[in-house]
Formats: structure tokens, C-alpha cells, sequence
């Protein structure tokens, strides 16, 4: 096409200041027919950086949950170990009683052996009293790690409600974005946020009033 062809504008259609024309069906005004401006690159950056930030903070967050969970399952072990073995002490202690007890009915005279042997029953008791303790002290550290669960479980369900609000966000379905937005604030998982998840969520709220 020849540079005058290119200059003529449209039948009944007159020439823009500069030379531009008026926008056809094919294309935007503004621009050659059948072509479109692409976003700036800044802007494919910025969401670039922002789906690598929403995945990374996923992530971080089912490694925290899988990390609790391996301890919460280690703990549970060691409880089992314990009890197995406060069992043994308190069979080892009954025994020691009965032959304490038939020893004092046999033989009044061997006074030494059965005091020994009361001796063995107030240590065996003193460490079952310690042991008890220790389940005592392990039950409290399972119930923590159980509430530590559960809060990483709402921490990884506010960043998943996050990131889905982002995305409809991102694609402008504006009416999923503030249904979510609305799940997130009635389901509490607001509170579970960190500052800075909270503030992203903040931007979009007012993004979207």
C-alpha cells in the first residue's frame, strides 16, 4: 500500500488532527486497525512478583502445618513410651510389695530385708510420682501443640481465602472478590492474618468499595 493509500481516510470519515482516523470495528481508537496496546512491562512485573509472593507464603505455610504436625505425632510417641513405662514400674512395685508383705509373715527376723524393701517401694514410688509428672507435663505439651495446629491450620486458611481474593480480585470478578472478602471478615480468618496479609487485604476492600 502506498504512503497516499495509507493517508486516505475511511469514505465518509475525516482525518484526525495528525493524521490518526477515527477507530473501525476491527481495532481501538487511537491505534491501527486490528491491533491492541499491550500492559506495561512494570505492570507484568508487579504481578509477576505478586503470584511468586502468594505461592511462597503458601507454601511456607503447608510446610509450618506438616512441621507441626510431625511433632505433634513424635510427642504422641513419647507419651505412649511413658506410660509403657510407668506400667512396668507400677507392675516392678506390686511385686516388690507382695514379697515385702510375704517376707514380714515368714520371717519376722529378717526386719533388714523387709526395711530394704520398703526402701525399693518408696523409690519405685517416687519415680512412679516423677513419671506422672512427665505425662502430665507431656499432656500439656500435646494439648499446646494441638492449639498451635489448629491456629497454622487458620493461619493457612486465611492466606488460601488471600489468595483467592487476590485472584478474583486480579481477574475483576468483583462479586466473588466481595464474597470472599465477606467469608473472610464473618469467618475470622482476618484475625489469623499477619500485619501484612492484613493490609493487602485492607487495599483491596477499599479497591473494591
Amino acid at each position: 500500500m502506498s504512503e497516499k493509500e495509507k493517508q486516505t481516510p475511511p469514505a465518509g470519515q475525516p482525518a484526525l488532527p495528525g493524521g490518526s482516523f477515527p477507530a473501525t470495528r476491527a481495532g481501538k481508537p487511537g491505534t491501527p486497525e486490528g491491533k491492541e496496546t499491550q500492559p506495561p512491562e512494570p505492570v507484568k512485573k508487579s504481578k509477576r512478583y505478586l503470584w511468586i509472593y502468594i505461592v511462597a507464603l503458601f507454601s511456607l505455610s503447608i510446610a509450618m502445618i506438616l512441621l507441626s504436625y510431625g511433632t505433634q505425632m513424635r510427642m504422641q510417641k513419647e507419651l505412649e513410651q511413658v506410660n509403657e513405662n510407668l506400667s512396668v514400674n507400677l507392675e516392678n512395685a506390686s511385686g516388690a510389695l507382695a514379697k515385702a508383705e510375704a517376707a514380714a509373715s515368714l520371717a519376722a527376723e529378717q526386719g533388714k530385708v523387709i526395711s530394704a524393701l520398703h526402701d525399693e517401694i518408696d523409690l519405685l514410688q517416687e519415680e512412679r510420682e516423677s513419671l506422672e509428672d512427665q505425662n502430665a507435663a507431656l499432656q500439656k505439651e500435646l494439648a499446646a501443640a494441638q492449639a498451635q495446629l489448629e491456629e497454622q491450620a487458620k493461619g493457612a486458611a486465611a492466606a488460601d481465602a488471600l489468595w483467592r481474593l487476590t485472584d478474583a480480585y486480579r481477574i475483576k470478578t468483583y462479586k466473588e472478590a466481595r464474597a470472599i472478602l465477606q467469608d473472610i471478615r464473618d469467618s475470622g480468618l482476618y484475625d489469623a492474618m499477619d500485619e501484612e496479609q492484613k493490609a493487602q487485604t485492607d487495599k483491596i476492600a477499599d479497591l473494591l468499595d
